[in-house]
């Protein structure tokens, strides 16, 4: 296990407390391998994914119930999880399981809550309301967003060991970045250094083609020696937690618009950290942002920012519709990303913050912005 019993503790009470406030009598969880959905079931079981779907049933003031996939997955859930042995079921049937066990406690008339719900199967849903016909589900996704956005010392902890880990990109491109080297390369030296050094999962956005302005999945383009190099690596390390860092590298001193981009995104990461404090608008950040870009007359790109923790995107998502407001224990990614279409550039950068109640704190602080 990669965190305390008493994290166990912090976090069962908290959501039982929550559960009891909304009167639900559990929550339905499922969750997969997918880098943004695998989050929800670690939450209660601090255990990786890392294939297929699992599922959880959690009632308030008990042990939940996990459901595993696969043979596999069964020995490792009962050797590293915090799930009692008796509770981890080896099922593709989490529907059907979940409703015996629901309709057993005599609660298969009242109201549950359901995590991520666009994972959950029709087949589990058939089953479960074939068992419970009476059952009220309902998408407390909100609920343990809100509940996940305040992170613990342990989580924290974890949190910044990733952001070590997604600084030692600067390092690796400085000294790989050569021209005729293609994206796939570059990013094959980056992930044996990051793995070295205890990287659980990674997912690398790159551009280094002429004209490019959007970050895309490593190809075989190969380094031209004059485009700038966008790279982004969000990482996770051992425990799950997810930092990214973004920076633009240039092959030369920026000049005219390019320079201007650089100084403009420059702008917008030290008001970001100014306004990324407990009590402020998501929505206020993001203005704050947008309105730097329109009056230096350039467009945006990939979206401000969002949180980070156990899944690589999380609340809050900096944009001007949001307004949830921040609170302490927060970790944001902010990644500006600036284009102009009629030169055909792109510049991006980006930074992993921890908010706390007196200051915020840039996790990734220690690679310059560019170079």
């Amino acid at each position: 296990m990669f965190l305390s019993l008493e994290e166990k503790k912090r976090r069962y009470d908290a959501v039982s407390d929550a559960l009891k406030k909304n009167h639900l009598s559990g929550l339905l969880i499922f969750s997969n391998a997918q880098v943004n959905q695998q989050g929800f079931v670690r939450y209660f079981t601090d255990l990786p994914i890392p294939i297929y779907s699992h599922a959880l049933l959690f009632i308030p003031d008990g042990e939940p119930f996990l459901f595993t996939p696969s043979p596999l997955q069964t020995y490792w859930a009962k050797r590293r999880a915090w799930i009692a042995e008796d509770r981890i079921k080896l099922s593709r049937d989490a529907g059907q399981e979940m409703g015996i066990i629901i309709k057993g406690l005599k609660k298969g008339e009242e109201s549950f809550g359901v995590l991520n719900f666009d994972t959950m199967g029709a087949k589990d849903y058939r089953a479960l309301t074939i068992l419970c016909p009476g059952i009220q589900l309902v998408d407390a996704t909100s609920l343990m967003e809100d509940i996940r956005r305040q992170k613990s010392v342990e989580e924290i902890d974890l949190a910044r060991a990733s952001a070590e880990i997604a600084m030692l990109s600067r390092e690796i491109i400085n000294r790989e970045m050569k021209v005729g080297i293609s994206e796939e390369e570059l990013c094959a030296k980056v992930e044996e250094a990051v793995r070295a050094h205890g990287a659980e999962r990674t997912f690398y956005l790159i551009s280094s083609s002429p004209g490019g302005l959007f970050p895309y999945v490593p190809s075989t383009q190969k380094l031209d020696g004059v485009s700038p190099l966008l790279f982004s690596i969000e990482v996770s390390g051992r425990g799950g937690y997810w930092t990214q860092m973004v920076r633009t590298y240039f092959w030369q001193t920026p000049q005219g618009t390019l320079l201007n981009m650089h100084q403009t995104l420059k702008e917008i990461m030290d008001v970001a950290r100014q306004e990324l404090r407990p009590g402020q608008r998501v929505a206020h950040v993001a203005e704050k942002m947008r309105a730097i870009i329109q009056e230096r007359g350039f467009e945006y790109g990939v979206h401000f920012g969002h949180g980070l923790g156990l899944d690589v995107v999380e609340e809050s998502l900096i944009n001007t519709m949001n307004n949830n407001i921040l609170l302490p224990g927060q970790i944001i990614t902010v990644h500006p990303h600036l284009i102009h279409e009629k030169e055909s550039l792109g510049i991006w950068t980006g930074d992993t913050f921890l908010i706390r109640e007196n200051e915020t704190i840039n996790l990734t602080s220690d690679a310059p912005q560019g170079i």
